[in-house]
């Protein structure tokens, strides 16, 4: 697998990377909250 038609794959994974975390602990936050009393 070749990304050489893509120079800011890097750049764009670690923004896909960090989107992915924030949207996986805003899930987190929002199911506790709809979980608990």
């Amino acid at each position: 697998m070749s990304d050489q038609r893509l120079p800011r794959s890097r750049h764009e994974t670690l923004f896909w990377i960090a989107a992915g975390i924030l949207a996986f602990i805003l899930f987190i936050v929002l199911m506790q909250n709809a979980v608990g009393p």
